[in-house]
């Protein structure tokens, strides 16, 4: 059971844009809340610290006329985002059972552009919802 000593939370957010080569990650380089550190926010990748059911969501702005995105639970694409207007934007809402250690991350599909600035339009957060 989830409890208020044994959280698992996290949301970031990129306070300036990032072009993406194909592959990259995208990188919320701020947080605002980190409880159990399973973000860092130097790789943009979230490491489970404990085996449970996660709720990810994410906003992004294409600052390129295209941006395509996949949410990468390790090696496997699980939700992806298109979107076809510059400054327009996209979103992932997604619930995933992680085992410990399991890593989720946001990678462009090609190379585009990710606006953002000190506005923080962008933003990635999840948290623990079950123990299992």
């Amino acid at each position: 059971m989830v409890t208020e000593n044994n959280v698992i939370a996290f949301s970031a957010y990129r306070s300036a844009s990032q072009s993406l080569p194909a592959s990259t990650i995208v990188h919320f380089d701020k947080l605002w809340t980190n409880i159990g550190n399973g973000y860092n926010p130097n790789t943009g990748i979230f490491t489970a610290p404990r085996s449970g059911l996660y709720h990810f969501t994410s906003v992004v702005v294409s600052g390129s006329e295209t941006l395509y995105l996949r949410l990468f639970h390790n090696d496997t694409i699980e939700v992806s985002s298109l979107i076809r207007i510059q400054y327009d934007t996209g979103s992932f809402d997604v619930l995933l059972s992680l085992v410990k250690r399991d890593a989720v991350s946001i990678k462009s599909s090609g190379s585009y552009e990710i606006f953002s600035n000190s506005n923080n339009y962008i933003s990635f957060s999840g948290y623990i919802i079950k123990y299992i």
